[in-house]
């Protein structure tokens, strides 16, 4: 019996791996299985939480994966996976102890361009080498396309795209449990309002829905200056920042932002904030006067989201987006996919740079 054909699409992230999977998914009438789609669902069902809540609801989509996968291949089912795969994860082990004979062939995006292929064209040539590069030993691999590496310019929310702002509510609010109960009240308060009202208010206004005391929004203002950078965020940008403008959208006062825009250290080009602007994201206003500002079309900008609910504002106004999802949070329902989701500021480089870096 020929072997059962097991199609992976995977790669780094902003290689383009989403958008052929979903061309192979209609050319093909091959659902795929996703470990994302997994994961949101588990966060849907179970609810959010801290950092290492999404670590153990992620640990646990893998394994779900792992399960479908074992199933249909069990049963000869054609099956076709869409995920990343890390090395510390249980990837490398599933695959090399249970697949490593190799079900699959290579094939770059660019000769993905004609006629729709069979499935039975994707039938093994030959057995794929394990390699550290490679991660697993079946491997769809996909060349990164030049234009989508390439920006004139890259964007970023300020206040978790750049800075770790969830520990310093964790810490006024006294808990990781608190705190994430009233940053994501603040959040969902925040993305509703649209025209300006002081931060500081609704802050307070957030507190009082979270059930916590209206004192919190002051100490959080007082203790401000205390907002750190992600580890790598001063490295990144120092790179990026001699190639291509960098700018920040950022939903809160002007007084604020600037003092949230001294913690990151590296000049921007442009600072916008929800109050310059006149409104929050995800209004369009803010990301515009930043593209006007910046003198660039939405296509040739990279936009780096923190906030799930930057997502959907900024693919809204025609900006690639691509999310920093340090916390492992869940998108909005109805929102749009991102170009690539990171854990860590790191691709950026490579993904905006392309060969330059």
């Amino acid at each position: 019996m020929p072997p059962t054909p097991l199609l992976i699409v995977t790669g780094p992230p902003a290689s383009g791996k989403t958008a052929l999977a979903r061309r192979l998914a209609a050319d093909l009438q091959l659902p795929p299985i996703s470990r994302d789609a997994f994961k949101e669902k588990l966060f849907d069902t179970l609810g959010w939480g801290d950092r290492e809540r999404s670590k153990e609801l992620g640990a646990a989509s893998y394994e779900i994966l792992w399960l479908a996968l074992e199933n249909n291949l069990a049963a000869n089912v054609d099956t076709f996976v869409e995920s990343n795969f890390r090395g510390d994860l249980p990837a490398e082990r599933y695959y090399s102890e249970r697949l490593s004979a190799g079900v699959g062939r290579r094939m770059d995006p660019p000769d993905y361009a004609g006629d729709k292929p069979a499935l039975g064209d994707l039938r093994p040539r030959s057995p794929l080498r394990w390699t550290r590069t490679h991660r697993i030993g079946l491997l769809l691999s996909m060349r990164r396309r030049k234009a989508m590496m390439r920006y004139k310019a890259v964007v970023f929310d300020l206040l978790s795209g750049l800075l770790d702002s969830w520990t310093l509510w964790n810490t006024v609010a006294g808990s990781a449990e608190v705190g994430m109960r009233w940053r994501q009240a603040y959040l969902r308060h925040t993305y509703a309002t649209h025209s300006y009202r002081p931060y500081e208010t609704l802050v307070a206004e957030a507190a009082t829905q979270a059930n916590l005391p209206v004192s919190l929004a002051a100490d959080l203002i007082a203790r401000w200056d205390e907002l750190m950078p992600w580890p790598e965020t001063a490295k990144v940008l120092g790179t990026l920042a001699g190639q291509v403008p960098l700018a920040a959208v950022t939903n809160c006062s002007e007084a604020l932002g600037a003092r949230a825009i001294a913690r990151v250290g590296v000049p921007f080009s442009v600072v916008v904030t929800a109050e310059r602007a006149g409104f929050y994201k995800p209004d369009p206003r803010p990301y515009r006067l930043a593209l006007q500002e910046l003198g660039i079309a939405p296509e040739d900008a990279l936009f780096v989201a923190g906030s799930p609910f930057d997502v959907p504002g900024a693919t809204g106004v025609g900006l690639p987006t691509v999310w920093h999802n340090r916390l492992g949070l869940a998108l909005p329902p109805t929102s749009p996919q991102p170009l690539a989701t990171y854990d860590t500021l790191r691709p950026l480089v490579s993904d905006v740079l392309g060969d330059k870096t």
